[in-house]
């Protein structure tokens, strides 16, 4: 699959107004997709080599773009190829439907992953439930930090995290990604905050374990003490517990 003026030595296929764009890069043993993401005044800020065999049709390549940049911007470049674009629309197998249902295509890469799981961090400060759950398996196994039984399913994380947001503000900065076998450690900050912007409590520093299936996050764990924490992150916790720091596990 060759994007329009193919032959050039790095074919680029970007729509207009999109961050994000899609390069075919000649000159190594095999072809190589890249997908890269610009700032607002043009600087290449990420740039994700693409696992694909080759030769790439639209379904794979949606199906390595979307944990990267999500399944509306698969979409948007997959369908400027010229080839197949049908193929590679949400909701048929090939990509991630927007509305969390269906499975994705084959397990993105510990880059992929971890880009994922950025894009779903942001989501989830915007508020943007909908948004935040399509990245989320459909049996997602999910926490309930309010004490109550496991969370089972996108439509149960969909509707807690709805009636949270209609009380609280929680924000999450992450700091660090860890791989964990299958899984990725994410440590980060927490803060609660009431509807007016006044904070609840004490900034947290809190550790979720995330595991994937299908290039989704299937399981998502929160801990600080047991041993699937790297010994790293629990003594550097202990050091900032003796230093007066907030450790939670809840």
């Amino acid at each position: 699959m060759v994007p329009p003026g193919g032959g050039g030595p790095d074919d680029e296929v970007a729509p207009p107004g999109l961050a994000w764009s899609l390069h075919l890069v000649p000159g190594f043993e095999a072809r190589r997709w890249e997908l890269r993401r610009r700032s607002d005044d043009g600087v290449t800020v990420e740039v994700h080599v693409l696992a694909l065999d080759e030769p790439a049709d639209a379904h794979t390549l949606a199906a390595a773009i979307t944990p990267l940049a999500g399944p509306a911007v698969a979409e948007a470049l997959v369908a400027r190829t010229g080839d197949g674009a049908s193929a590679a629309r949400p909701g048929d197998g090939s990509a991630p439907p927007a509305d969390g249902a269906g499975r994705a295509g084959p397990p993105p890469s510990t880059d992929g992953r971890i880009a994922l799981l950025r894009q779903a961090y942001e989501l989830f400060n915007a508020k943007d439930v909908d948004g935040f759950v399509s990245y989320l398996d459909p049996d997602i196994v999910w926490p309930d930090l309010s004490g109550g039984p496991t969370l089972r399913g996108v439509e149960a994380v969909r509707s807690y995290w709805r009636n949270a947001f209609s009380v609280v503000d929680a924000r999450v900065v992450p700091h660090e990604f860890l791989v964990d076998d299958d899984a990725v450690i994410v440590v980060l900050e927490r803060e609660v905050l009431d509807l007016e912007g006044r904070s609840m409590g004490p900034v947290a520093v809190v550790v979720h374990r995330v595991t994937f299936r299908a290039g989704r996050i299937a399981k998502l764990s929160i801990t600080t003490s047991d041993l699937e924490t790297p010994r790293h992150v629990l003594d550097r916790f202990r050091a900032e517990q003796g230093a007066g720091g907030d450790v939670t596990d809840d």
